[in-house]
């Protein structure tokens, strides 16, 4: 089973209200109609990315952070941190992952997956201002740090990646990516449907979903 500390909706820093949805095997033919049970009930944004892609670097850090900023007491969103990788299952029920960036991106990955809904630590993980590609240990360390907030400690999700639980997480991650079918990075479902709209007019589109915009809606164009 996953680990139900992830099954949950949780309110973290500036009471973001944050929904994570992870789908196992069995309920992967399900996947319709759990996102449009949620986007009746507000927007829903899933953002699939790499902790390790460029691209999926910049979005995250600039224009996801943002939004999340802004609209957090609003929108469900909901991070996939999987990407191009690619799963192997043993006969000995060994499992293995294959990433583009290597297998630091792998383990990368995992630290976000075990660290599901805290968008701000997340963020500050890809910062591109970290030595390498961010998103290791060090990283870890350095974003508990800066942050001082009140979830899991860095120890926490760095014995989580390390562990089963990371193994299993990503797991998941990949079987709800794979759902999906996109082709390039960072990858936005909003609603349940694909958006290949411009980065800077996310914001503006968000807002239009709503039937009655929040305040924060009120300088969108």
């Amino acid at each position: 089973m996953f680990p139900p500390r992830l099954l949950s909706q949780s309110t973290v820093s500036c009471q973001f209200v944050i929904i994570i949805i992870i789908i196992s095997v069995a309920e992967c033919n399900a996947l319709q109609h759990l996102e449009d049970k949620v986007a009746k009930s507000g927007p829903l944004l899933e953002l699939f990315y790499e902790s390790m892609c460029p691209e999926s670097r910049k979005f995250y850090t600039t224009y996801f952070s943002e939004l999340v900023s802004k609209l957090g007491n609003h929108v469900y969103f909901i991070s996939i941190p999987y990407g191009k990788a690619a799963t192997a299952t043993y006969y000995n029920s060994t499992i293995s992952f294959w990433c583009q960036h290597g297998d630091a991106e792998c383990y990368g990955n995992k630290l976000h997956a075990c660290a599901l809904g805290e968008f701000q630590f997340t963020s500050c993980l890809m910062e591109f201002d970290r030595s390498g590609n961010g998103s290791d240990d060090a990283a870890v360390d350095a974003c508990k740090s800066k942050l001082k907030d009140e979830s899991q400690s860095a120890d926490t999700i760095k014995k989580c990646a390390k562990g089963d639980d990371g193994t299993i997480n990503l797991l998941m991650l990949g079987k709800y990516s794979v759902t999906a079918h996109y082709t390039s990075l960072p990858h936005i479902k909003l609603n349940g449907k694909h958006w290949t709209g411009k980065y800077e007019e996310l914001f503006k589109d968000i807002c239009a979903t709503f039937t009655d915009p929040p305040e924060a809606c009120k300088d969108a164009k």
